[in-house]
């Protein structure tokens, strides 16, 4: 009965001891659960994970949820507002309670282009460059 908890075949009334060579066999007590409900448990804990996809992923906020703010180090979200003529403009902003910066907007425009910037003058440094070679010379 060693491992995790959700990977004990004990719960589901069968017995093994893989030390010894003993598969899976249906045990003399009555399982806490029904071996297909352990079945399902192994396909969860083993399968692809199943986030759902989320609503608010949007080509018009690339950076929302990667940029963080530069007071509370959270991610920034991002919206659309409508000014008073009726016009929308894009807005990053922070998100988090308590922080100096809560609710403070960034224009979109702006802080997509200062990231812009930023990758342009991005270099990588002499250990990861050599890592990056080593890796395509292999390939």
């Amino acid at each position: 009965m060693t491992g995790p908890l959700l990977n004990r075949t004990v719960y589901a009334g069968m017995v093994e001891a893989l030390s010894w060579d003993v598969s899976i066999l249906k045990g003399q007590h009555e399982g806490l659960i029904s071996l297909s409900t352990y079945h399902k448990i192994q396909e969860r804990l083993n399968g692809k994970p199943k986030a759902p996809l989320r609503k608010d992923i949007n080509a018009d906020f690339p950076l929302r949820g990667f940029v963080l703010c530069a007071e509370c180090e959270k991610p920034l979200t991002a919206c659309w507002s409508k000014s008073r003529t009726g016009r929308k403009h894009a807005y990053y902003w922070c998100k988090t309670k308590g922080c100096s910066q809560h609710r403070k907007s960034i224009r979109r425009d702006a802080l997509e282009q200062d990231f812009e910037k930023l990758l342009n003058h991005a270099q990588p440094d002499k250990e990861l460059f050599d890592v990056w070679a080593g890796m395509v010379a292999t390939t």
